[in-house]
């Protein structure tokens, strides 16, 4: 009896009987394949027997009601619509049986494999599908495993597992697994060399101590399935369940790097999968064995291969009966849970070591070839059953905590006394750390994580925009730098280790949302030990290119789309390979020391800023130009989603982390990273100064100026005025003035003028001072001011500092936007002199001094190294000024210099027209402006405003002006 699937859909609908939340957590490849959930289980999941919510037990309603059966009605249909009025039951009387999906005779699936034979296989495989945690609906009868640490209950089978160890350094990674066997169990281990014994023997006892072991020493024959049915087959033979595991690796194969992990987790990868595995066969009991659905790399191999002729004579020698066109499915990569007596057979088959060849890197076509392959015909030859399983959370994703797999509690609760830990050991310290862990959250996006393994000698630091918990680990730092999108702040940070970690040889980075729960050191030593490596990374574990990368953003609408295919096609342009892998930037190590280092960095940033945010596009091209290796922190395509070194949590809040970090500080404490009194800047020693004022002409804004900075100066400063054929009146003042003062020098040029850019670039060749402050001749410069400049820019990197002002831009305070098409003239509130204003800001100013792209022109402060990596000026571009200013800002911060203002100071500005008149100046701003897009683009200029215009620091600043101003109008 067929009914319409929509009806029947809409019928579940109106009832409000299906849960649909309930059902997409439980059938996670649901959400993976984006299809709506009521709609799967009328389509799929009923045939998969699965239920539509906790309180309806598809197979129970059938097995209770075979008129349903016989009439092949979906059982919950049926139940809505006649089945409640009867008094039909949904649920059994005893709950908790674990149920196998039938699997009638004629199940299978016509197919060919590789070769392009065809081959039947039955029942239908299952394929995990590529890329994605789930594919769709698959055609075979499987069991999806969900993962809980809930208790084992119900009668504890005798069970025997063998583990055969070719790789040492893998045994850990099993041991993990082997412990979520959820009762004892005997171990049976095999190894090739005496000196392995000891060191398995250890991980054992520490990582499973609920196994009894043996480890014996095999020949190395036979790969592991010789140790299995020869060294170890009479004694598993004994138990009632046995399960076969080994260090497998497929180093013939790059698609198949992570096939062990998909095994291990599709086996064990939870104590509660592990525990349904055996409630399976505790209930069925014609269920002889127990496998993991096929890796997606195996679609074709599933077949006898070249291996039939070996297969159908060993075949023989067990009594089976093979066809060289069909095959019942065998455990490929020989893991598997079985029932021993579901294996007799092959254990009772008198092999011997003798019977298999030397091991000589076969891949293919020998007796242990064969026996895999025939695993799935012996169990079925005992008259037993096959099932293929799937662990509700993959294998690839089971370090990963969204909101549906929540962290650990008893793991979050082990923070604080981690934290007590690291601070009693790090007070004992006696050494600076030479290794930071670095993250920054911004937005107010994420919470700040605390961690589960500190290393005394390591600092942590975190940067942000707002108050946090600080989880009594992290040293919580102000940004410094401002951009309306918060991704954007975070990658300046992570972009920039060299301005906040001058003091340290290696930087961690980690994002907000990762937790780390192993010893750092061992990642930190994979970059120390090699040679002339400047970055440690992991490899993306999906994608291996750039290109592929930028086709993955775009369709998932992460940035913009042109400026993605812009960057693409300048990469190619330039010649770009493409095939240096791809870094997945959510975890890497930066060598501070190494030479080109910083230079990665800035590079990096700098195709950020000319691109797109999504910083993993851009970071192996800045790689591939500086000529630079990287060294992978994890190999086969392990990522932090599945590494137990770390866990990945959920964006947005940390979304399944099972503590609010805003209401519980887990031993933490809430710190403003902006809080604090404002620097104090102490009269010590700084550089001599070079001054340039630039003139033509207006001599009352000229002679203040001149008098203020000659007030303001120290004695070892030094003042050149530049003149540019002002009038008679004017010069007359420059020279009497000269003639005054030792320390002012005059260079002058002949008419006609010729403008400022010009001006100030002869201004900046004639001085020889580490600091040179350039400055517009129509500024007021208070006592102090300059001291205050100067020590912003003491911090290592500075290139480029300017002050507040009444009329710069969006410096001035407190308004940026004064007329139409004009930036604000603000006037100073009543009664306030320029040196009260001075004051003033420095009181308002916070402990940080803003990082900015662009430092008004009216009065820069320019470090010498500016001076000669840039040459100054761009004449050529801006042969009338308006404009030049933001170039060079450009030009420094590509060369690496950084942007600062000095909130703590104030230079007046009266804004004359000394140069042009208003007509002119318009016009002559609207050229630069054009100009200015043409060198440096016009999305890059349009950044650089929005971040002068919302800048927190800044903002801050306009803000307390602000109610200055009205407080004295009021």
């Amino acid at each position: 009896m067929k009914m319409n699937v929509e009806k029947m859909v809409l019928a579940a609908r109106m009832s409000g009987l299906f849960d649909a939340r309930w059902y997409a957590e439980r059938y996670p490849d649901v959400d993976a394949i984006g299809m709506d959930p009521v709609e799967h289980y009328f389509r799929i999941g009923a045939d998969l027997q699965r239920d539509p919510s906790p309180h309806f037990d598809s197979v129970f309603y059938l097995r209770s009601n075979p008129d349903v059966a016989r009439a092949g009605m979906n059982p919950f249909f049926h139940f809505l619509q006649y089945g409640r009025k009867e008094g039909r039951k949904g649920l059994p009387g005893e709950e908790g049986v674990a149920r196998v999906p039938p699997q009638p005779p004629h199940q299978g699936v016509v197919t060919r494999d590789m070769h392009g034979k065809s081959i039947r296989l039955r029942p239908t495989p299952v394929y995990q599908a590529l890329g994605k945690p789930h594919g769709p609906g698959p055609d075979g009868p499987y069991l999806v495993l969900h993962g809980s640490d809930a208790a084992f209950e119900g009668r504890v089978p005798d069970i025997g597992v063998h583990l055969h160890v070719h790789y040492v350094d893998l045994v850990a990674e099993i041991a993990i697994h082997l412990a979520n066997v959820p009762c004892a169990f005997q171990l049976y281990v095999s190894v090739h060399a005496e000196e392995d014994v000891d060191p398995v023997s250890s991980i054992l006892s520490h990582r499973v101590p609920h196994a009894a072991f043996t480890v014996r020493v095999t020949p190395n024959v036979g790969r592991d399935i010789a140790p299995f049915v020869v060294e170890f087959g009479e004694a598993l033979k004994r138990h009632e369940l046995v399960a076969h595991l080994h260090t497998k690796r497929s180093p013939h194969n790059g698609a198949k790097v992570d096939w062990r992990s998909q095994l291990l987790g599709g086996l064990l990868g939870s104590k509660g999968g592990a525990g349904e595995v055996l409630r399976l066969f505790r209930d069925n009991s014609q269920l002889g064995m127990v496998f993991p659905e096929y890796h997606w790399s195996l679609k074709g191999q599933i077949s006898w291969g070249t291996n039939y002729a070996i297969c159908a004579e060993f075949g023989d020698r067990l009594g089976l009966r093979l066809a060289e066109d069909a095959m019942v499915l065998f455990p490929a990569g020989s893991m598997f849970w079985a029932r021993a007596d579901a294996l007799a057979p092959l254990f009772e088959a008198g092999l011997t070591y003798a019977d298999f060849p030397d091991e000589e890197g076969q891949v293919d076509g020998t007796l242990a070839h064969a026996i895999e392959r025939l695993f799935g015909e012996v169990v079925v030859s005992t008259g037993r059953s096959l099932l293929q399983v799937r662990a509700d959370r993959p294998h690839n994703l089971r370090s990963y905590y969204p909101h549906k797999w929540r962290y650990p509690m008893d793991r979050a609760l082990r923070a604080g006394p981690e934290a007590a830990r690291y601070q009693a050991q790090r007070a004992l310290r006696t050494s600076r750390a030479r290794v930071a862990v670095c993250t920054a959250l911004a937005g107010k996006y994420e919470s700040l994580l605390p961690q589960l393994r500190l290393d005394p000698g390591i600092d942590y630091v975190a940067f942000c925009d707002s108050p946090i918990n600080d989880c009594g680990v992290w040293a919580v730092r102000p940004m410094d730098y401002w951009n309306p999108d918060p991704v954007r702040m975070a990658r300046y940070v992570k972009t920039h280790p060299h301005k906040y970690f001058r003091d340290y040889d290696y930087v961690v980075w980690v994002d907000a949302n990762v937790l780390i729960e192993c010893d750092l050191q061992k990642y930190c030593d994979i970059l120390r030990n090699s040679e002339d490596v400047p970055l440690a990374g992991i490899p993306h574990p999906m994608r291996d290119t750039i290109a592929a990368e930028a086709v993955e953003v775009v369709a998932a609408k992460k940035d913009d789309a042109e400026v993605i295919d812009r960057q693409m096609a300048r990469y190619r342009d330039a010649g770009f390979p493409d095939a240096g892998g791809l870094i997945e930037t959510n975890f890497m190590i930066t060598d501070l020391r190494h030479r080109q280092s910083e230079a990665i960095m800035l590079g990096w940033w700098n195709e950020i800023e000319a691109g797109s945010r999504r910083d993993q596009l851009s970071l192996n091209y800045v790689l591939w130009r500086h000529g630079a290796a990287w060294v992978a922190l994890l190999q086969e395509r392990k990522s932090l989603r599945d590494t137990y070194d770390f866990a990945y949590l959920g964006h947005g809040r940390n979304s399944g982390y099972p503590v609010d970090l805003r209401t519980h500080a887990l031993g933490g404490r809430l710190v403003d990273p902006y809080a604090g009194a404002p620097r104090t800047v102490r009269a010590a020693e700084r550089p001599a100064m070079d001054i340039v004022i630039c003139i033509h002409d207006a001599l009352e804004d000229v002679t203040r100026c001149v008098e203020s900075v000659l007030a303001a100066k120290r004695p070892e400063d030094n003042v050149l005025l530049v003149d540019d054929a002002s009038g008679p009146e004017t010069a007359h003042f420059i020279d009497v003035t000269a003639s005054r003062h030792g320390d002012i020098s005059v260079l002058r040029n002949p008419a006609p003028a010729r403008g400022y850019c010009k001006s100030a670039n002869s201004g900046l060749r004639a001085t020889t001072a580490t600091l040179v402050l350039l400055l517009n001749s129509d500024t007021v410069v208070p006592a102090g001011a300059l001291d205050k400049l100067a020590a912003a820019m003491a911090t290592p990197g500075v290139g480029i500092v300017g002050p507040m002002s009444n009329a710069a831009s969006f410096q001035s305070v407190p308004d940026v936007e004064g007329s139409v098409g004009q930036t604000a003239i603000n006037s100073l509130p009543g009664g306030y002199s320029v040196e009260d204003m001075d004051r003033i800001c420095a009181a308002w100013s916070a402990p940080v001094l803003p990082s900015v792209p662009l430092v008004h022109g009216f009065c820069q402060l320019i470090h010498r190294d500016v001076i000669i990596a840039t040459g100054g000026f761009d004449e050529d571009a801006f042969p009338h000024g308006y404009g030049e200013e933001n170039d060079l800002c450009f030009r420094a911060a590509n060369l690496g210099f950084d942007l600062r203002i000095a909130t703590d100071a104030f230079v007046f500005h009266r804004k004359s027209a000394s140069y042009s008149d208003a007509e002119r100046r318009t016009r002559l701003m609207r050229e630069g402006a054009a100009q200015l897009k043409r060198k440096h683009s016009e999305g890059r200029v349009a950044r650089a405003v929005h971040i002068m215009k919302g800048h927190a620091l800044l903002e801050r600043m306009r803000t307390q002006a602000r109610a200055l101003v009205t407080a004295f109008d009021e």
